[in-house]
């Protein structure tokens, strides 16, 4: 019994993670429909609320990050840095590497496939998708699932387990299965190499 308690304690945080990004969007859907006359429901409200999040998906992050801080602030323990400072620069710059190749793939899969208009590859600003995908993003993906679930797992798991169950959870908080799979086997291996930023 003590345990499913523990895993329920664990299985939590990425539910907050996902309403607060759940409560940002609400915030600037309200704002987009005071600010625009669209129907709501139309095609051409749908497709301008996609692009209006596209264009402010920085804000919609650090709005998300803001509602955190509560949560960082009682459970991340951040401990000093284990590598040096090019080994950090380095891992910065693998992450913006990897969000802009991320977000330039899907731009290409959904000019063949067409899944969805926020990947339309019309109205990216490189600069902001480098920041909300390539540091804010992973930030607080980090402290909530490396810093959070994976060092609470790892207390009732073994650790290839806790990797595993972090990482599943990790994939199933992107929402669609493209996400998931890169997610999901981005996360593993990243902690089956032990690449941290953070200290284990």
């Amino acid at each position: 019994m003590k345990k499913i308690k523990e895993i329920m304690g664990i299985l939590c945080y990425p539910i907050i993670l996902l309403v607060a990004e759940f409560v940002s969007i609400i915030v600037f859907t309200l704002i987009f429909n005071l600010t625009n006359n669209y129907d709501i429901g139309s095609l051409e409200y749908t497709e301008n609320l996609g692009l209006f999040f596209g264009e402010n998906r920085l804000w919609i992050i650090i709005l998300s990050s803001l509602i955190l801080i509560p949560i960082f602030k009682k459970n991340c323990h951040i401990k000093k840095l284990n590598s040096c400072f090019r080994c950090v620069f380095l891992l910065v710059l693998f992450g913006l590497s990897f969000g802009l190749t991320y977000n330039l793939i899907l731009i290409n899969i959904n000019n063949s496939i067409k899944f969805t208009k926020i990947f339309d590859g019309t109205n990216i600003n490189i600069f902001i998708s480098l920041l909300s995908s390539g540091i804010i993003g992973p930030i607080i993906e980090e402290l909530i699932f490396r810093n959070i679930v994976y060092e609470k797992s790892k207390r009732i798991f073994k650790p290839i387990i806790a990797i595993l169950c972090t990482g599943l959870l990790f994939g199933i908080c992107h929402g669609n299965i493209i996400q998931f799979v890169y997610a999901f086997l981005f996360k593993f291996l990243f902690y089956a190499q032990k690449m941290w930023i953070i200290n284990p």
